[in-house]
């Protein structure tokens, strides 16, 4: 069952940062709107924009460096746009705004590509793909404007997971805006409006706790 929860302020000290944009940069950062950043194992940092699609930087030489994704097939718009950025071994998986998520290569050759369909459930329940989520065992879990879903990695097979304590018959999009997995192993979803889900590993769930 659900449980309410009351939330309190956090009050954090202001540090001190150095701030890149487009123009000071001369246009080596392409957007300024980053919305994901991730770091690798040698320090490079993978940013995705909402303009630019993905950007690395790297913090010795503080250079840009724009990895498109190779796709011609795909409109401009989508593959720039990237919500989320997830590091795998030598590949990575960008959830875009419009086309889906993608598996990548470093140099942003597309590996694979899932996207929504309505007339096939077996696909993502949106192209709108806002989180990212590796759990350890082989799967990704996918936060989409549509619900939640699992993406076997090896079998590249996809399992929608559903809210508990829903009515049978509700059409409800639920916007998943966050995923985090915790010490116990236990996968935390946000969910817009609804408050926090909590599951186990393997899809099953815990608990939720409702916003008061």
């Amino acid at each position: 069952r659900c449980r309410e929860v009351s939330w309190a302020r956090s009050v954090y000290k202001r540090q001190q940062f150095t701030v890149y944009t487009t123009e000071n940069t001369q246009g080596r950062l392409v957007s300024d709107t980053v919305l994901s950043v991730v770091e690798d194992s040698k320090g490079t940092l993978w940013l995705g924009t909402t303009q630019g699609g993905i950007i690395t930087f790297d913090s010795q030489s503080k250079s840009f460096s724009n990895k498109t994704i190779q796709e011609k097939s795909i409109r401009a718009t989508g593959i720039n746009f990237i919500w989320n950025i997830l590091l795998d071994e030598d590949n990575l998986w960008a959830g875009t705004l419009f086309e889906g998520l993608f598996k990548l290569d470093r140099n942003g050759k597309v590996l694979e590509h899932y996207q929504s369909d309505d007339k096939n459930p077996a696909t993502l329940p949106s192209n709108y793909i806002y989180r990212t989520l590796d759990d350890g065992l082989g799967n990704l879990w996918l936060g989409t404007m549509d619900g939640l879903s699992i993406l076997n990695k090896r079998q590249k097979t996809l399992k929608h997971v559903a809210l508990p304590d829903k009515p049978p018959n509700n059409n409800t999009a639920y916007n998943i805006t966050s995923l985090f997995m915790d010490s116990l192993w236990r996968v935390w979803v946000g969910v817009q409006g609804e408050g926090i889900y909590v599951f186990h590993r393997d899809g099953s769930f815990i608990t939720c706790l409702l916003y008061t």
